[in-house]
């Protein structure tokens, strides 16, 4: 180990103080290897990423035609299917700003290089692709919270899951990482550059963005997984019933079962 600093330590010496021929070829090769850095890049975005942004489109397409359906549903509409619904247009928006990112950052930027203004990359573009992501993140939630509370409080869930209430959480599910992505960008650009957003690839916007993916997806495994307890532990009663022969008492808990998740599908 020793031997390789001794090394690195000559070899740095031998630049530095060297002719300016030597510190000037080494310049050179330095700039030789980002240009070709830069081509392997361009080369990479050329072929990969628009197929990435067809698959956006794909995604796009679909989601409008499950929105589409919103005409055929009976009424009133359901929680979930509220939900659902909503869910469905949150990740249209999201995959048309992750293929407006994809084209303006990517393809655009890197393949041509052509550069479009910053406001509209930097800024725009960023700030509704990360509330996308997060807006998806946070229905899934919402929607293993609505199910969690249908099989626990079964006789109690109409009257919490009300349509206003329904509405109201949707309107908030939208609008909070919105406004977040919007002050946290403005309020942590740098006054002295001009479209700034160096601060994306700080430790600390990472470990913030993680916090608001990753906790969400905790708390719905949670309540999924607790689902999963409730279900495993009324099957073991059912056992129970059918081994004391209380058969009508069964069917009629099968019955109540299966009405609840009718009522929660609908």
């Amino acid at each position: 180990m020793g031997e390789d600093i001794t090394e690195e330590l000559s070899a740095i010496t031998y630049i530095t103080s060297t002719s300016p021929t030597n510190i000037s070829n080494f310049t050179s090769n330095t700039f030789i290897k980002e240009e070709e850095l830069t081509l392997i890049l361009a080369n990479l975005y050329k072929y990969w990423v628009p197929p990435l942004i067809i698959f956006c489109l794909v995604s796009l397409v679909i989601n409008i035609k499950v929105l589409m359906a919103i005409h055929w549903l009976r009424r009133p509409i359901s929680p979930t299917v509220n939900i659902s619904l909503s869910l469905a247009a949150a990740d249209a928006i999201s995959s048309l700003f992750l293929g407006v990112h994809l084209l303006v950052n990517s393809y655009i930027r890197e393949v041509h290089a052509i550069e479009l203004p910053c406001y509209l990359t930097a800024y725009t573009v960023e700030i509704y692709r990360l509330s996308g992501i997060i807006i998806t993140v946070l229905h899934l939630l919402t929607l293993s919270i609505n199910h969690w509370l249908g099989i626990l409080k079964p006789m109690h869930y109409t009257s919490i899951m009300t349509t206003k209430k329904t509405s109201i959480i949707i309107f908030f599910l939208w609008i909070l990482p919105i406004v977040f992505f919007n002050s946290y960008f403005y309020g942590h650009r740098s006054k002295n550059i001009e479209c700034d957003v160096a601060f994306i690839f700080r430790f600390k916007f990472r470990i913030v963005f993680s916090f608001l993916f990753f906790i969400p997806l905790i708390f719905m495994v949670f309540f999924y997984t607790h689902i999963l307890l409730m279900v495993k532990a009324q099957r073991e009663r059912w056992a129970a019933l059918e081994r004391s022969g209380s058969h009508h008492h069964h069917s009629v808990n099968i019955g109540f079962v299966f009405d609840r998740l009718d009522a929660l599908r609908d």
